[in-house]
């Protein structure tokens, strides 16, 4: 046992931990040294050289991740009504003035280079639309609804001259053109009151009063007179105009007439023979497309004469239009 403390004191004794080192060149000397065998320098105070603690692993979940500070991001450009946005959708109103003022063959020849013109140019703005405020975002809906009944126009038009239902499509012509209006007005109403924020409430009301008027309903009992013709069960037809304690509806089918039959029927038969049903306490038919009508009315009242700004014809009256002809009496 004496012998192993006298190994241990000896090694202490020897160990680098215990050595002197020069402050001058850092060479190694012996304990007892007082100049250094490398240069020659005095040792001076006596310098040991640092052991380096052993280095422990930190288990990694006890190391607390402190995530980088948020680098702030410019915010995406809104973009709002306003007239470079606008002058976008400038071909899909130049389209629909083209189709009110040409006829049948001009159409047909020319109907494809507005298209294709309206088409690039949505698809130019397709990529903004995610930046589009709501306001511009309802305006872009219903200028997309627009060329689609311009489109779907065109196809009517093509049916009610060569397609083997004329008649009835003819009555859908008449019908998508009272839908085309209304979009029209709700373009507008954005369109003037762009920085009103009540503007959406007031289209989307419009909207839902434009799905009803637009409905079609069927006849349900045996047989319906409108305007001296027997309409047979389950033939469809549209409601165009109330009056009173009247209606004027137009026949959506075909029963061998040559154009499209409409007439004044009593709101008692409209309930109780077809399918339709009042809206809430009272239907709300809106101003339709302005159209030239000459029309007779149950008296005593008698002709009207209505004139649009296309200057082109209508053969079904509306209300809320501007009359610009004389009332005449039986």
């Amino acid at each position: 046992m004496k012998k192993f403390y006298l190994l241990c004191l000896f090694l202490l004794a020897i160990s680098p931990a215990w050595a002197i080192f020069c402050q001058y060149c850092g060479k190694q000397a012996t304990n007892d040294a007082k100049f250094c065998p490398a240069c020659g320098k005095p040792l001076g105070a006596v310098t040991r050289e640092p052991v380096p603690s052993p280095q422990i692993p930190i288990p990694q979940s006890q190391v607390s991740f402190v995530p980088p500070a948020a680098v702030p991001i410019s915010q995406t450009p809104t973009y709002s009504v306003n007239d470079s946005i606008l002058e976008n959708y400038s071909p899909i109103d130049k389209f629909e003035m083209f189709l009110t003022s040409s006829n049948h063959s001009s159409v047909i020849g020319v109907s494809s280079e507005y298209q294709k013109k309206a088409k690039g140019n949505l698809q130019r703005i397709e990529y903004q639309i995610p930046q589009f405020n709501p306001t511009l975002k309802k305006l872009h809906e219903l200028y997309l609804k627009k060329f689609d009944l311009l489109e779907k126009y065109i196809e009517l038009w093509n049916q009610s001259i060569h397609g083997p239902y004329k008649v009835q499509a003819m009555a859908q012509k008449d019908k998508l053109l009272f839908l085309l209006s209304r979009v029209d007005e709700m373009i507008m109403l954005i369109k003037d009151n762009r920085e009103d924020p009540s503007i959406l409430l007031r289209v989307n009301d419009m909207e839902k009063e434009t799905e009803y008027c637009t409905r079609e309903y069927f006849i349900t009992s045996p047989f319906l007179m409108i305007d001296g013709h027997r309409i047979p069960k389950n033939h469809p037809i549209w409601v165009i105009e109330m009056k009173d304690n009247s209606a004027k509806v137009l026949h959506m089918s075909e029963i061998g007439h040559p154009t499209p039959i409409s007439g004044w029927i009593s709101i008692y038969d409209l309930e109780n023979r077809t399918s339709w049903k009042p809206f809430a306490s009272q239907a709300v038919y809106p101003v339709p497309p302005q159209t030239v009508v000459v029309e007779r009315h149950p008296a005593p009242t008698g002709l009207v004469v209505i004139e649009d700004r296309w200057g082109r014809h209508y053969r079904h009256r509306r209300p809320g239009i501007v009359i610009s002809g004389t009332f005449w009496g039986h």
